[in-house]
């Protein structure tokens, strides 16, 4: 498998495929939030590690979680580790609603959406990293696809599936050629080293 290779504060890392994964339609990536945010409890990878996962907040968001009648205000900061499934709800619904008003719609089945979503993984080889250092690389990847004129939408870290990963959602801007996310990774300072087998 083609992908690349780098180290982020004495860790190993490896960027997946080309880091360009594309979704068939709305209805792909509608499914693929619920997998990254396990928003459907007999989905086979929930198990007693999800509230291990996290998820990514930058800049800080503020939102309110329901639990039946009770309301708790809750601030979203660097990380937010998973929770019940209210929690992990509340979170999907929170990301679905960035990517509904980056393309102004209340429905994005009947937006261009999927056409400029991508997705990437980055994982370890077995490794069980901190979540802090996940969300200071993805602190780290935020302004450098800004400068590529890529937009972060979400970062998720699963360490209940097998490898521990990190998946990120991000938007293409429309007649983008090529792999941007790969140019915007080999021209940042993680330096990575491009390999044709893991």
């Amino acid at each position: 498998m083609q992908g690349l290779f780098f180290k982020y504060e004495g860790y190993k890392f490896f960027l997946e495929g080309d880091g360009d994964y594309e979704f068939d339609d709305c209805r792909h990536l509608y499914g693929f939030l619920n997998y990254l945010y396990r928003t459907d409890e007999a989905q086979k990878w929930t198990n007693e590690m999800t509230q291990k996962n996290a998820d990514f907040w930058f800049p800080t968001t503020t939102a309110t979680l329901k639990r039946g009648k009770k309301e708790e205000t809750l601030t979203l900061d660097f990380i937010e580790r998973f929770q019940d499934i209210e929690h992990r709800e509340l979170l999907h619904d929170l990301a679905l609603g960035k990517l509904k008003s980056h393309y102004g719609t209340t429905n994005l089945m009947n937006s261009k959406a999927a056409k400029y979503a991508r997705a990437f993984v980055i994982n370890t080889d077995t490794e069980i990293i901190p979540a802090k250092t996940w969300g200071r690389l993805f602190k780290t990847l935020h302004p450098v696809l800004e400068a590529n004129r890529l937009t972060l939408m979400s970062a998720v870290t699963h360490v209940d599936q097998g490898v521990p990963h990190l998946h990120g959602l991000y938007l293409r801007k429309p007649r983008m050629r090529g792999n941007p996310f790969m140019d915007a990774l080999l021209s940042s300072d993680l330096k990575p080293t491009i390999v044709t087998s893991f």
